[in-house]
């Protein structure tokens, strides 16, 4: 018993605080220590790689770069780098840049009313610096060289140091989320959070033309993922970004409203905030198909989310387009009055609040739905036409062309190749096997065409050695001289040919299948025999092969090349012709 009662007992004082909690003592308020609500702030703001190059980006373009250069290692978890050609950081305000709630771009809350840049908290660069190891090169203008500063939970080490570079800032974050263990695992593979990281410098990009950005992986050599030019328009980086046959599709879409009252039961609103709003952007037509909708959305220049719109954008193409078609991609750009718009409602920034949302909502949707129906002219259709199994192909003109299909006005259309041949529209097509293929048809030539003939030659105009006898004298089959009325008859009568066992034999002249003649009538038991010994000692595969074989040519004195479908044969000419001879 006494192994027992020690394990109760430190169970028993591991509940004690629990026990007295519940009976009514409250536990003490303590204050969090300052690096662990800095620590806890920051996994708030940077989610993952993709969150800090947002926030990185966002610092560029507020400091007016013109050209951003992004480079990337393992996802943006070993390197995330991001040089630009901005105004860059002033030497006095280098203590500052990481510590968290100091920024430039703020004075007073009433500021947020009409804030015109992106960051206004200060906490971008202080959370990046809590979850890696941080460093910042800066050459502000007029500086006769740069500095180089690195900062760990937001404190600057030591004392800026020059060193070489351009004008602008080049921040570098290394390690991301290395003393954040259970944030590291779970990420996403580096090809995924790569990806991430892509498609929110794509979106950037498109709303800024004109700016150049580009994105690589470190150490790779080669060209860069994303590369936008400078003074390119906003169709050119949509093509670059989403591709040649997305832009094709793409029809502008512009609202610039601007009410002058309210609606009259909108107490306390202003009205003209309400309903003043301009938009600009892009949407994909009827011909434009994919899996899942592609929104992408600028508020006030601000990448952000928009779940009710991107559902009325859905609802607005299914009930004009077939289910197919109703998945669109749209690209929008909305400019609200500053009073209009509450950015401080998420702590990465990806959703705002702005007054009159139904109504915006509304005429964005129908300026969408009014693109898209007046895109008729633009439609196109894939025709193919197709015969039905067992149909006869169309005939053919006097040009031994498809003749096509005849119209009304008795114009003809020109018919698709593959219906002239009589094939299944959407028929997959058969993979190239060249050990498959006939190279040659047999009835390119064989060696039959190397038998010469003499006509005029009588019965006999054939090789020596035949069957049916090459000499005019008395036939050795026949027993006797032949008369000369029944020669004249002979060499008049046309040749017949005759077939045994499937084969053409040669019993008299040089017609593989002529006349049998005399030889027919032959008496000889000897030669009958012999005749049928041959014939039934025929191999039926060489047969096949020397009936429908192609004479391809010789490969030295002696061994000639026969093809019969797909194979090559290395035949002895000598002893092959004597073998014909001798059966002639």
């Amino acid at each position: 018993g006494g192994a027992d009662v020690r394990p109760a007992r430190r169970l028993f004082a591991m509940a004690a605080p629990q026990a007295a909690a519940a009976a009514g003592a409250p536990a003490r308020i303590q204050r969090l220590d300052k690096d662990v609500v800095n620590r806890i702030a920051a996994g708030e703001v940077i989610l993952r790689p993709a969150s800090a190059l947002k926030e990185l980006l966002e610092n560029a373009l507020d400091a007016g770069a013109t050209s951003v250069a992004v480079q990337v290692k393992e996802g943006g978890v070993k390197l995330l780098q991001v040089q630009d050609n901005g105004s860059g950081v002033h030497v006095a305000d280098l203590p500052l840049l990481c510590e968290r709630h100091a920024t430039s771009k703020l004075r007073a809350f009433d500021d947020l009313q009409s804030v015109g840049t992106f960051g206004f908290r200060g906490e971008a660069l202080a959370s990046i610096s809590y979850v890696s190891h941080l460093s910042v090169v800066t050459h502000p203008q007029g500086a006769k060289h740069a500095l180089r500063a690195e900062y760990a939970d937001g404190v600057l080490k030591g004392a800026a140091r020059p060193c070489a570079g351009v004008q602008g800032t080049q921040v570098t974050a290394e390690d991301l989320f290395y003393n954040v263990p259970a944030r590291r695992r779970a990420l996403r593979p580096a090809s995924e959070e790569y990806a991430r990281l892509l498609e929110v410098a794509q979106r950037y990009a498109v709303l800024f033309a004109g700016r150049a950005l580009s994105v690589r992986k470190a150490g790779s050599g080669g060209r860069p993922d994303l590369q936008t030019l400078v003074g390119a328009s906003r169709m050119d980086n949509l093509r670059a970004v989403y591709g040649a046959a997305t832009a094709r599709e793409l029809l502008p879409v512009e609202v610039d409203t601007l009410r002058e009252g309210g609606d009259g039961d909108g107490a306390g609103k202003d009205a003209a905030l309400e309903g003043r709003f301009a938009c600009e952007g892009y949407a994909s037509s009827a011909n434009y198909q994919a899996k899942r909708t592609t929104l992408v959305l600028f508020i006030n220049q601000r990448l952000v989310e928009c779940s009710p719109l991107k559902r009325a954008l859905e609802a607005t193409y299914a009930s004009i387009l077939p289910a197919k078609a109703a998945k669109p991609f749209v690209f929008l750009s909305l400019t609200l009055p500053g009073g209009a718009v509450d950015v401080n409602v998420h702590p990465t920034k990806k959703e705002v609040a702005f007054l009159a949302q139904e109504e915006v909502i509304g005429a964005v949707c129908g300026a969408v739905e009014a693109a898209v129906l007046g895109s008729n002219n633009t439609r196109t259709f894939n025709l193919t036409q197709s015969l039905l199994p067992g149909a006869p192909p169309p005939a053919k003109g006097k040009s031994g062309k498809s003749g096509g299909v005849k119209a009304a006005g008795g114009d003809v259309a020109p018919a698709s190749k593959k219906s002239a041949k009589g094939e299944v529209a959407g028929s997959t097509k058969k993979p190239y096997v060249p050990q498959k293929l006939v190279r040659v048809d047999h009835k390119a030539g064989n060696l039959d065409a190397f038998v010469l003939s003499r006509p005029g030659a009588g019965r006999a105009g054939g090789t020596d050695g035949s069957a049916g006898g090459a000499s005019q004298g008395p036939s050795p089959c026949c027993g006797g001289e032949p008369s000369q009325q029944a020669t004249k008859q002979e060499a008049q009568a046309p040749p017949r040919k005759r077939r045994r066992g499937g084969a053409a034999t040669v019993e008299d002249g040089v017609d593989a299948g002529g006349d049998a003649g005399e030889a027919a009538k032959c008496e000889l038991s000897s030669v009958r025999e012999l005749r049928s010994a041959v014939e039934s000692d025929a191999h039926q595969t060489l047969l096949e092969v020397f009936q429908h074989h192609t004479w391809v040519g010789m490969a030295d004195s002696v061994f000639g090349l026969l093809q019969h479908t797909t194979k090559l044969y290395l035949v002895n000419v000598e002893r092959v012709s004597a073998e014909l001879f001798y059966q002639q």
